[in-house]
């Protein structure tokens, strides 16, 4: 059944069960309306998942004011999950709140979560609040766990390395490039990077443009035109 069916069919029957399926058939259109109706499901029901999909998608969506009154609807019970909390922490920031953000992401810090998320805000809580300094242990931090971390956070980690000069730099080049020898985009970025950063285009990093070229498609990251191709 189409959406408009649906939402006509939950405005006239108001059950629980015909929002369930409202639900699963806005979600699987991807609309634009699922986090507004995964809030009623909330109030319906007070199943954590739900509040849980509502902040992610009202943020995915655009709708970041209405995921922050939700949480403020939701009160202490968004601190006692993680993924709310973080969600909470984050709006913190997008508000302009940075001390509260601070401490709200402490508060997760102390109870031992750590995922990318948490590990995004604190980079970007750093930046915001001038606090460069801790950047370097974290990066340490980071380099020591980096049998748990993908290639792509590596490189992503290693990029705020070279802005900021840390000795980290080239090491988090090498373990991200590690995730995948042959993997055209980590090969370029760690290619890019060492260059930005000054380092000798010695056989390693010369290694790595050699990659990226070899593993590059029509989709790049580099891109190849035959004379004629540049001269139509």
């Amino acid at each position: 059944a189409s959406i408009g069916l649906r939402l006509a069919q939950y405005d006239a029957s108001g059950s629980t069960h015909d929002l369930q399926i409202l639900v699963a058939v806005l979600g699987e259109a991807g609309d634009d309306r699922l986090g507004d109706y995964l809030i009623e499901l909330w109030r319906r029901r007070h199943q954590i998942e739900d509040a849980r999909r509502a902040c992610d998608v009202l943020v995915r969506t655009g709708k970041e004011h209405t995921a922050e009154a939700f949480l403020e609807e939701l009160g202490d019970l968004a601190r006692q999950d993680s993924h709310l909390h973080a969600h909470l922490a984050w709006g913190c920031l997008r508000q302009g709140q940075l001390l509260d953000a601070v401490a709200e992401l402490k508060a997760l810090s102390d109870a031992g979560v750590d995922n990318n998320n948490t590990r995004q805000l604190t980079i970007v809580l750093a930046i915001e609040t001038g606090r460069w300094s801790e950047l370097e242990p974290f990066l340490q931090k980071e380099l020591a766990a980096q049998a748990d971390r993908s290639g792509a956070e590596l490189m992503s980690l290693a990029r705020i390395a070279q802005a900021i000069d840390s000795p980290t730099t080239m090491a988090l080049v090498r373990a991200a490039i590690a995730k995948g020898p042959d993997n055209p985009v980590l090969n370029m970025n760690g290619y890019t990077i060492a260059v930005e950063a000054g380092f000798e285009r010695n056989a390693e990093v010369n290694g790595w443009f050699g990659r990226a070229v070899a593993g590059s498609t029509e989709d790049g990251p580099i891109y190849s035109k035959g004379f004629d191709d540049v001269i139509e």
